[in-house]
């Protein structure tokens, strides 16, 4: 069963323990110009690393972690996995956000976005011919699906989701909403085979081991 974990990005997260980051986190960090920015994205790591060191009861900073994309190869843009093997994990964050979704068993995905936002000027980029109209709160809830879907896939930000239907999630992934509140839409996505991605409701944890317990 997918296990989802939440968290708030953290004040002053891009400041804290620099010795306990890797390489990739370094760089990419550089990357990011905006404190906000920076602050979401360690946030969104430190929390990642404190469930899976749980999980795989490892310390956190020993974790490393592969970037290798299963599809083309290529060793920077791939879905992160454990080096060694572990859990399989996705993690998404929007700007006030960040959830993580394990899977000891099966490859999962997933995303979060604030419901706030319309995205109807974006419909021809999410929308395959064989979707449905959609506009509004149904629009954004089918680009969390597909986003989802793609990241369960191994695919990610590689391949468009004009490219699939909603109703055919690629890999036959099992797709199902999460309840994130009246602030988000979030879904995750499984390539569990057909069994149901979250046994009809997924795990909520609030915040990370380190942080919260």
């Amino acid at each position: 069963m997918i296990q989802l974990y939440w968290c708030v990005p953290f004040a002053n997260a891009a400041n804290a323990d620099p010795s306990r980051r890797s390489d990739d986190e370094r760089a990419r960090l550089k990357r990011l110009h905006r404190q906000s920015d920076r602050d979401l994205f360690m946030s969104a790591w430190r929390l990642t690393r404190a469930v899976l060191a749980r999980v795989t009861c490892q310390p956190a900073d020993r974790l490393a972690f592969d970037r290798t994309c299963r599809h083309c190869g290529d060793p920077a843009h791939g879905k992160p996995t454990i080096v060694g093997g572990g859990p399989h994990f996705s993690l998404a964050h929007c700007r006030d956000l960040v959830v993580l979704a394990v899977d000891e068993t099966f490859p999962v995905g997933v995303d979060v976005e604030p419901a706030g936002q319309n995205i109807d000027a974006l419909s021809s980029l999410i929308r395959h011919p064989d979707d449905p109209e959609s506009r509004g709160v149904e629009l954004l809830r089918m680009w969390v699906r597909k986003e989802a879907s793609l990241k369960a896939s191994g695919w990610g930000l590689a391949r468009d989701m004009t490219t699939f239907a909603a109703s055919r999630p690629l890999d036959a992934a099992v797709v199902e909403d999460v309840d994130a509140g009246p602030h988000h839409v979030a879904a995750v996505a499984s390539l569990s085979g057909g069994c149901p991605a979250t046994s009809g409701a997924a795990r909520r944890e609030s915040g990370s081991p380190e942080l919260s317990r």
